[in-house]
C-alpha cells in the first residue's frame, strides 16, 4: 500500500534521530550538553512548497474577513472570498454559516451533524484535465516548478492554480454567496 505521509510523525522522528546522534557523540566525548526537545507537528507544512503571492493574498484576505466577522458579532461563520481569480481589488469577502457545510449522518445509531464529504467530481473540469494527461504522466515528468515564486514577480507567483482556473472557465464560484450584514 501507500505510505500515509500525514501519519508520519516527522517531528518525533527528527527528535529521536537528534537524540540518538547526540548520545553517540556523548559516548565519544564530543558532546556534553543536555537535549530536551519539544515537538511540533509539521504535517503538510513540512512537505509543501513556499506559498505563492496568490496564496499569501488569499489567506490574508480570509484572515481580514474573519476578523471583520468577529468584530461584527457573527459567530459560527466561515470566512469566504468570492471571485479569487479576479484581481485582489475585485475580490468579495463575506461569511458563510458553517451549517451550510453540514449534513446529518447516522453515527452509532443517532443522527449527528457532520461536515459533508466532498467527493471528486469525475465529470468536472479538474478531473477531466487530469484524466487527459494521466497516461503521459506515467511515463514522463510533467510539472511546474517555478522556484522561489513568492520572491520573484513577475512570474508564476501571480498566477492562480490550475483547478481554480478550470472552475472559473466553467463558471463555478469558489465560495457560497456571502451572508448579508444587514437585517
Amino acid at each position: 500500500g501507500n505510505v500515509q505521509l500525514s501519519r508520519v510523525e516527522t517531528e518525533r522522528l527528527l527528535m529521536e534521530l537528534v537524540e540518538k546522534e547526540l548520545l553517540a557523540r556523548s559516548k565519544k566525548g564530543q558532546y556534553d550538553g543536555k537535549f530536551s526537545a519539544v515537538g511540533h507537528f509539521f504535517g503538510y507544512e513540512g512537505r509543501c512548497s513556499l506559498p505563492s503571492n496568490f496564496d499569501c493574498a488569499y489567506c490574508t484576505a480570509l484572515g481580514h474577513c474573519a476578523v471583520a466577522l468577529i468584530g461584527l458579532g457573527f459567530t459560527a461563520m466561515m470566512a469566504t472570498v468570492r471571485n479569487p481569480w479576479d484581481p485582489v481589488t475585485q475580490w468579495r469577502a463575506g461569511g458563510a454559516p458553517i451549517t451550510w457545510m453540514m449534513g446529518m449522518e447516522r453515527r452509532k445509531g443517532k443522527s449527528r451533524p457532520v461536515v459533508k464529504k466532498t467527493m471528486v467530481d469525475i465529470h468536472g473540469p479538474a478531473f477531466l484535465e487530469f484524466s487527459s494527461k494521466r497516461e503521459r504522466w506515467k511515463l514522463f515528468d510533467r510539472y511546474r516548478n517555478p522556484g522561489p515564486i513568492q520572491f520573484s514577480p513577475p512570474s508564476l507567483s501571480e498566477t492562480i492554480n490550475t483547478t481554480l482556473n478550470l472552475e472559473r472557465q466553467e463558471g463555478k464560484d469558489a465560495a457560497p454567496e456571502p451572508a448579508s450584514t444587514t437585517s
